[in-house]
């Protein structure tokens, strides 16, 4: 583009083809500024920007050069302005795909060994070389020796670099050995000395991840808040009239701190930002846990094997160096596979895992203890996930299993998935039982065989097997048992109130199953789910609640969907907005599993019930309490 722009000679604007092609250019930036400006954005739709803006860079500056320039460019320009505008198409189509982050790494892979391999092949070669003329240097010309001493200067600065480079990294390289694997300790960053309250309100404080906040309804609906409104609905109704109400109510200030997609430690940090102590504080956390502090799966990522290794892996510098790609870029081990499989790898290892369940814990009893020592009331939810109609992200064999064993599991699989498309569901089931026979911590022949028995309507053992099918998935979205269990564990310690989620939820579901009824997606739930699990919060909350103020114990009613609907002023826009933006989160999580068919059906399912929504063909109202 410089060689270009060095290049470019300005002329007036008479040529009629000079000005279309200014018109064109000036329609173009309208056009992106017009849809940048109103278009609605929302979480998960910001993943889709890259290429939109590489797309839109390069055809601006296309367009700018080709205005300005009007045929000036000679051949080497040209090319090299062809090149260029190649280059930014292969980039944005590889950010559509999402895989320009694979190419780059494969890069590195490569470039690195070959980088190493020719640095020390040169040093060999060039040595031998040196040696060799050297001995016959003697009785050459001085121009020949001058040659001869540049190519030794360039021997001795790459091997004096390489040696320095791969000597470092193999003390480098013990120290990772020698170094602890793990560490359990990450403390919480908690806030110190905080002023109480003003008198004549109560304050409650929520921590927690997108369910506490309210997503993707937020932020006209969350559970603190409704929980809130309940408590104050209900005094002003027991003290008469709804005029009197407002006026005779205790107010209640909700600071709800929760933000989406974080982990427990980022959760409590928030904390920080607290002005006053909290009469209560309610929690609901444990279902990003899987997804921070990535690095510490790369130690499980197995390097793809290239035929450079046969001498690049005698490097330290390779080796060390592959260790940091693998810990650096290793996001659910896509680095190494470009297409997720029936069988897939695991992500780390079962030391790995136990470390972090057992940090989750200590931060929740560091949180407990913090809560204790500030005489602060706490409330911890217990998070409940769907069981059907939402598969495993991944699901993994032992490294025992043969490979003629792993091509048997897939041709039952294709058998049985064939029978369960064709609604044969009591064949399909047998063949899934087959498999969860001969493949018992297989998590796709769970849900799949839990999913077939839901069609017969034996609900007891279908939900034994989707329960199944989400603690053996092997890259959780939802909480498994042993993070519920670091909750139970502590809050019994430290005698602190614990609310069930998925209790409150079951009792309210059709056939005990935590389904579509009460959730959104997997981990989401709707405003039917929101409802229950915020009157449950107001009945933990009360007893503090009412000792502050002096107030008589009294019975909690649970608001409908329909006055939560009416008295949180959800228009059709807003749950359309709200709709869009959980179809767009469903979008991003399609990656995560090798049968993206089921995500996609339910983006799509709520792409369109938005656009109802948006043109008033149904309400609010039809589309919840259908639920």
């Amino acid at each position: 583009i410089e060689n270009a722009l060095h290049q470019l000679r300005l002329r007036q604007l008479r040529h009629p083809i000079l000005c279309l092609r200014i018109s064109l250019l000036l329609l173009l930036v309208i056009v992106s500024i017009v849809t940048l400006a109103t278009r609605e954005w929302s979480e998960g739709e910001l993943w889709l920007l890259p290429y939109e803006w590489v797309l839109l860079l390069t055809v601006t500056i296309s367009a700018i050069v080709g205005i300005v320039s009007r045929g000036s460019l000679g051949r080497r320009d040209l090319v090299e302005f062809i090149l260029w505008n190649a280059v930014m198409l292969i980039v944005a189509v590889l950010l559509f795909m999402g895989k320009l982050r694979i190419i780059l790494v494969w890069s590195l892979w490569v470039g690195l060994r070959v980088v190493v391999i020719g640095a020390w092949g040169f040093v060999i070669v060039a040595g031998m070389v040196l040696f060799l003329r050297l001995r016959r240097s003697r009785r050459k010309p001085r121009d020949q020796r001058r040659s001869l001493g540049m190519l030794g200067k360039l021997w001795f600065s790459t091997a004096f670099t390489l040696c320095l480079l791969e000597a470092s990294c193999a003390v480098l390289e013990q120290l990772q050995i020698n170094a602890p694997s793990q560490s359990l300790q990450r403390n919480l960053e908690l806030p110190q000395n905080l002023p109480d309250s003003p008198s004549g309100e109560w304050r409650l404080a929520a921590i927690g991840g997108s369910t506490m906040l309210g997503w993707p309804y937020n932020p006209h609906v969350s559970i603190p808040k409704l929980a809130a409104r309940s408590l104050t609905q209900h005094e002003s109704a027991e003290a008469g009239s709804p005029a009197a109400a407002s006026a005779n109510s205790s107010p209640i200030v909700v600071r709800n701190l929760a933000t989406a997609g974080v982990n427990f430690w980022l959760v409590v940090n928030e904390l920080n930002s607290l002005e006053f102590r909290p009469h209560c504080l309610l929690v609901y956390s444990g279902h990003n846990e899987f997804y921070h502090e990535l690095e510490e799966f790369g130690v499980q990522v197995k390097i793809p094997r290239l035929i450079l290794d046969r001498w690049g892996k005698c490097s330290p510098t390779v080796r060390v160096f592959d260790q940091l790609f693998v810990t650096r870029f290793s996001s659910f081990g896509n680095i190494t596979q470009f297409e997720r499989s029936l069988i897939d790898r695991p992500l780390a290892t079962q030391k790995i895992l136990d470390v972090r369940r057992e940090r989750f814990r200590l931060q929740y009893e560091e949180l407990a203890q913090f809560c204790q020592k500030n005489a602060i009331p706490t409330v911890w939810f217990l998070p409940a996930a769907t069981e059907a109609g939402f598969e495993p992200n991944r699901s993994i064999l032992p490294a025992h299993f043969s490979d003629k064993q792993r091509r048997n599991l897939h041709l039952l699989y294709e058998k049985a998935r064939d029978l369960e498309l064709r609604e044969e569901y009591s064949a399909a089931a047998k063949l899934y039982r087959q498999g969860v026979e001969d493949f018992p911590s297989f998590a796709e022949f769970h849900f799949r065989l839990g999913n077939c028995l839901l069609k017969l309507q034996e609900f007891k053992e279908a939900q034994r097997h989707l329960t199944l099918a989400r603690e053996l998935d092997a890259n959780p979205v939802r909480m498994q048992t042993p993070y519920r269990q670091a909750i139970i564990d502590v809050a019994e310690q430290y005698g602190i109130v614990t609310i069930d989620a998925a209790a409150h939820l079951r009792s309210q579901t059709p056939n005990g199953i935590l389904d579509e009824s009460v959730f959104l997606d997997d981990v989401h739930p709707s405003l039917r789910g929101i409802s229950i699990l915020s009157h449950a919060a107001a009945q933990a909350l009360a007893p503090y609640y009412e000792e502050h103020f002096d107030l008589a114990t009294t019975e909690l009613k649970q608001v409908s969907v329909v006055e939560m609907i009416s008295s949180m002023g959800l228009t059709g826009d807003e749950l359309a907005k709200s709709y869009s933006r959980l179809a767009a989160g469903l979008d991003l999580r399609q990656r995560l599993r090798f049968d993206d068919r089921l995500k996609i059906q339910e983006a799509e399912r709520f792409r369109e019930i938005a656009d109802r929504l948006t043109s008033g063909e149904i309400t609010p109202e039809e589309v919840e309490v259908g639920k």
